[in-house]
């Protein structure tokens, strides 16, 4: 952490995010919500969220190169409120012990992917599920095999 300080009626925190879990554990400190937007200024990241009834603003230094890397990273990468999702792998809740979620290469009229849990064949937007669940996380690439679509991002 680099500084804590007042600001009117909120509080902001600045922090130097070394991995994308330093930044996913400063979402959660934070009270940022899953489906809460984040923004790219500069060379940092802010996030806004509610701890104890006062609104807080992070300010995450070196974010954006961060994110820019696990972009360049995925094999189907999809960026969604301040995380990449690699879309050729599956997905799951709940840090990786919930449902998995696979995209199969099919999107809504907005371009939203549409993702399955393994073995149904009902397909949900990546915003909903996430909203509800929280974000996703990626499986271990040898517990199962990526998983691929048809379309090109």
């Amino acid at each position: 952490m680099l500084t804590v300080e007042q600001d009117h009626d909120r509080v902001v925190v600045c922090i130097r995010a070394r991995t994308l879990a330093d930044w996913e554990q400063w979402l959660s400190r934070i009270g940022a919500g899953a489906a809460e937007d984040t923004r790219s200024a500069g060379y940092a990241q802010l996030a806004f969220g509610t701890r104890a009834g006062v609104p807080v603003r992070l300010v995450a230094h070196e974010v954006p190169r961060l994110l820019h890397a696990a972009y360049q990273e995925a094999v189907r990468p999809y960026c969604l409120w301040g995380r990449v999702y690699d879309l050729a792998r599956p997905l799951a809740e709940n840090g990786g012990d919930g449902d998995q979620w696979l995209f199969l290469g099919v999107r809504d009229k907005s371009g939203m992917p549409l993702l399955s849990v393994r073995g149904r064949t009902e397909l949900c937007t990546l915003e909903n599920i996430v909203r509800h669940a929280g974000p996703l996380t990626p499986v271990d690439a040898g517990a199962s095999p990526p998983v691929t679509g048809g379309d090109a991002d």
